[in-house]
Formats: structure tokens, C-alpha cells, sequence
């Protein structure tokens, strides 16, 4: 269904429209106040919505929102004028509809005394004509009033022409007023079927048959036909006008399923399982769309479609406070991650100059194993963090590599290598002398006499045995050297 003028307006066009209207008071003018008024608190009520959805998706909390419209001051003061102006019309109308049932009340009782006075009836016409002068001028009455005013007016002047006795001229010049009269209220109700606005043919029809009503009657041969033809128009509009309120109807119903499927499908929608900002992102734009959806779904009952729009913008509203609960948890977590990469990445700032490598290595190694334990929150918010800790990490370790791999190893390296051709020539010697000894034994048992080859043997093994304990020193020494060495580069 096409939005109505009033729909596509907004603030400032409601205020601008109402001031146009302030002045007036009919019922026409009533029904539009009341349309910009629902209008102007329906769209509030969204902007409310949108204004504090807002405020607490920035992290603001819900008991400190504070909604505020800048054209809310002039509605109101306009629509109190209205208001004032209304209550003042309504006062009038009651008073002159109090004076027009007078009047007519009035005008019954002296028609009533006429017909009574059946004597003198044939002479009344003059006084039935100023009567029913009087009766067209009192003015309307109130609703429920004036059905039984005009079953009495009519009883009383069918009465009056149906017994009177006055010349025929003069009835039947009163009869052709009334037939051209009620001829042309059935060409207007005819017209009527032209009318695409069923509403304000209906309104139309309704004055026409209250006109009919106070027109007088008719010849006796005419009363019928008449009647049947006013009353055919009439029907045609009565048909049309249920079949657009039926057609109507369904729509709403239409609307209504609709609206009752899109709360089902909003509340189908589980958020508890969103993980990521991307995850909330998507279920948010399922969850407009759903929205969209919902302002296209057109005109419902007021009462069912309430209903449900509270059921709706109550799952609404549930999704968009997780959501923003998420993201202060988010927000929260950030702060902490960011806090403990930022207080890393401080202590490998402080240590990437040392040059107590063995020490420092293994406090870095400890720092990398913390790092990894705090959390990931998202590259872009702690990429120059993780910079920053790589930098620092790279330098202490490229200036470590560096020490290990210059002159200094080379010569530790020398020096290794120096000890360990000590310690073979020394377990050579040490075998030997072994051997030795085992061949000085063996020729001292096997002879009692002095042998000078033993005597020889013994020299030459006593002097290996003081070379091997001036290895064996010079092993001590190279290993304690080397021990400070290394000692002195770990510290």
C-alpha cells in the first residue's frame, strides 16, 4: 500500500504543517491534527531508539541517556493551542445543538397540534411551510437525538399531507418541489459510484439520506419509485464500500502474517554463539534487513499489530544490547591485552642492549612464552606492539650471534681444539706407560740378576711419567681457562 503525505513527513514538516492548521477547528482539520500527532510521536519514539542505540554502542550506559528533540517544544505549544481552540468549538457546537433541538422539539409540537386540529387542517399549509422553513433552520442536532427528531417530523408531515384538505394546486406544486429535490439527491448518490475515495463517498452518502429525510414527501404514485431508486444508488455504495473494507481487511490480515512471520524469524536469529566483530556485523545486517522488511509489511489492526511490534522491537532490542555488550567486553579485554603487550614489550626494550647473553636469552626466551599466552585481540589494534617486542628481540638476538661468531669463538674454538690434542696425546702416554710398566714386570720376575735393558726401561719410564704429569697440568690449566672463558661471556 502507497505511504500516505502525512507518513513522508518529518519533524520539522509536522511542526510546519500543524502551524498551517491551529487556526481551524472542523472535523476534517481534527482528523489531521491527530494524524500529524500520532506521526510526530511514532517517529520520536524511532529517533529515541536510534539516539540510544547509539550512546550505548559508544560505550555510554543506558541510565545515563538522555533523549531530546529540538522540535518537540513548538509541537507541543501548537498542539495545545489546538487544543484550546478545539475545546472551545466543541463547547459552541453543544450549545447550538442544544438550541437547534429546542427549536426542533418546537417545531414538532405545533405540527403535532396541526394534524390534531384536522378541522382546521386545509388552512395550516402556510403555517406547515413557515414550520418547515423553521425546521431546516434550527440547525443539526445531536447524534442520538436525531433519528427519533426525524422519525416524529416525518410521522407528523405524512400525516398532514395525507389528510389535509387543500387544493389540489397547492399539494401537487409542494409534491413537484419534493420530487425535483429527492430526484437530485438520487443523481448525487448515483454519482457517487464515480467517487474512488470510499470513505468520503460514504460520508457523502450519509448527508445525502439525512437531506432525504428532511425533504417532504412525495405523491402516493411517486413515494415508491423514488424510494427504490435512492435506495439502489445507495446499496451500490454500501456493496462497494464493504467489498474496499473487505479487501481491506484481508490486507491487514496479510500484514499481519507477515509481521508475525518476521518476529518469528528475528527471534530464530541466535546472537549468544557471535564470537568475533564479524559475527555480530552479519547477524546486524540480517537484523535490518529484517527491519526494512517489517516497515513495508503495511496498515494492521492497531491492537495485534502493537502486539507484535512490541514482540519485535523486543528481540530488537535484546540484540543490540548483547551486541553492545560484546563490544564493551571487547573494549574492556583491548585495554588489558594492550596493557600486558605494552608492559612486554618495556621489559624487552630494557633488555635488548645486554650483553649477558646466556642470562638475558633465557629471560627472553620467557618473554616470547608470555607473549603468546596473551590474548589476540585483532592485528590492527596491537600491530606496533608486536613490532616494537620483534625489534627488540631481533637486535638482542642478532648482537648474541654476533659475539658467538667473531674473533672470540675463533679463538675459543683454537683453544678447544688445543686441549683436546693435550688429551689425546696425554691418554696416549698414559697407554703406553701402561704397557711399559706391565714389560718391566714381567722381565724383573723372570730374572734375579741385575739387567741393565730394565734399569733402561725404568729411566725412560719414569721421565714418560714426568711428562704425563706435565700434560696432565697443562690440561688443568687450559680447562680452567676455558671455564672463565665461558663464564665470562654468559654472565
Amino acid at each position: 500500500m502507497e505511504q500516505s503525505t502525512e507518513e513522508r513527513l518529518d519533524f520539522a514538516g509536522i511542526v510546519e504543517q500543524l502551524k498551517s492548521l491551529v487556526e481551524s477547528v472542523g472535523d476534517q482539520v481534527h482528523q489531521q491534527v491527530t494524524g500529524l500527532k500520532n506521526l510526530f510521536y511514532k517517529l520520536q519514539s524511532e529517533d529515541q531508539d536510534r539516539q540510544k542505540k547509539a550512546f550505548l554502542a559508544d560505550g555510554g550506559k543506558e541510565e545515563e541517556f538522555a533523549y531530546s528533540n529540538e522540535y518537540e517544544p513548538a509541537f507541543k505549544e501548537l498542539l495545545a493551542a489546538y487544543k484550546e481552540k478545539r475545546a472551545k468549538e466543541l463547547q459552541r457546537r453543544e450549545a447550538e445543538r442544544e438550541r437547534s433541538l429546542m427549536l426542533k422539539k418546537k417545531v414538532i409540537a405545533d405540527l403535532q397540534q396541526i394534524v390534531n386540529n384536522q378541522d382546521e387542517v386545509d388552512k395550516s399549509f402556510p403555517k406547515v411551510r413557515e414550520l418547515q422553513q423553521a425546521w431546516r433552520d434550527a440547525g443539526e442536532v445531536a447524534a442520538h437525538d436525531y433519528n427519533e427528531l426525524v422519525r416524529q417530523y416525518q410521522s407528523l408531515m405524512e400525516q398532514f399531507y395525507d389528510f389535509v384538505r387543500i387544493s389540489n394546486d397547492l399539494r401537487d406544486l409542494d409534491f413537484k418541489k419534493n420530487l425535483e429535490a429527492k430526484t437530485a439527491l438520487c443523481e448525487q448518490a448515483e454519482a457517487l459510484d464515480q467517487e474512488p475515495r470510499m470513505n468520503v463517498a460514504m460520508q457523502k452518502l450519509q448527508s445525502l439520506h439525512e437531506q432525504w429525510r428532511e425533504i417532504g414527501p412525495v405523491a402516493r404514485a411517486e413515494r415508491e419509485p423514488l424510494w427504490e431508486r435512492f435506495k439502489a444508488a445507495s446499496t451500490v455504495i454500501n456493496k462497494k464500500h464493504a467489498a474496499f473494507y473487505q479487501e481491506r481487511k484481508l490486507e491487514e490480515k496479510e500484514s499481519l502474517q507477515q509481521k508475525s512471520d518476521l518476529c518469528d524469524k528475528i527471534g530464530q536469529i541466535d546472537f549468544s554463539q557471535a564470537q568475533s566483530g564479524k559475527d555480530w556485523e552479519e547477524l546486524t545486517e540480517s537484523i535490518m534487513e529484517l527491519q526494512a522488511a517489517w516497515k513495508k509489511t503495511g496498515y494492521s489492526a492497531k491492537k495485534q499489530a502493537a502486539d507484535l511490534y512490541e514482540r519485535f522491537r523486543r528481540s530488537c532490542d535484546e540484540f543490540f544490547a548483547a551486541k553492545t555488550e560484546y563490544y564493551r567486553k571487547s573494549k574492556e579485554e583491548l585495554r588489558e591485552v594492550i596493557a600486558k603487550k605494552t608492559k612486554l614489550v618495556e621489559q624487552a626494550e630494557a633488555l635488548k642492549d645486554s650483553k649477558a647473553w646466556k642470562e638475558t636469552t633465557r629471560q627472553f626466551i620467557q618473554l616470547q612464552a608470555e607473549w603468546k599466552t596473551v590474548s589476540f585481540v585483532g592485528r590492527k589494534k596491537t600491530e606496533n606492539l608486536a613490532n616494537r617486542f620483534k625489534a627488540a628481540c631481533d637486535a638482542f638476538f642478532a648482537e648474541r650471534d654476533k659475539a658467538h661468531n667473531g674473533p672470540e669463538k675463533v679463538a675459543r674454538d683454537k683453544s678447544y681444539a688445543e686441549l683436546d690434542k693435550l688429551k689425546a696425546e696425554y691418554n696416549t702416554l698414559k697407554s703406553d706407560i701402561q704397557t711399559r710398566e706391565n714389560n718391566i714386570g714381567f722381565l724383573s720376575s723372570s730374572s734375579k740378576k741385575a739387567n741393565p735393558l730394565v734399569e733402561q726401561m725404568q729411566k725412560a719410564l719414569d721421565d714418560s711419567k714426568a711428562k704425563l704429569e706435565r700434560l696432565h697440568q697443562k690440561i688443568v690449566e687450559k680447562e680452567a681457562a676455558l671455564r672463565k672463558q665461558d663464564g665470562e661471556e654468559n654472565q
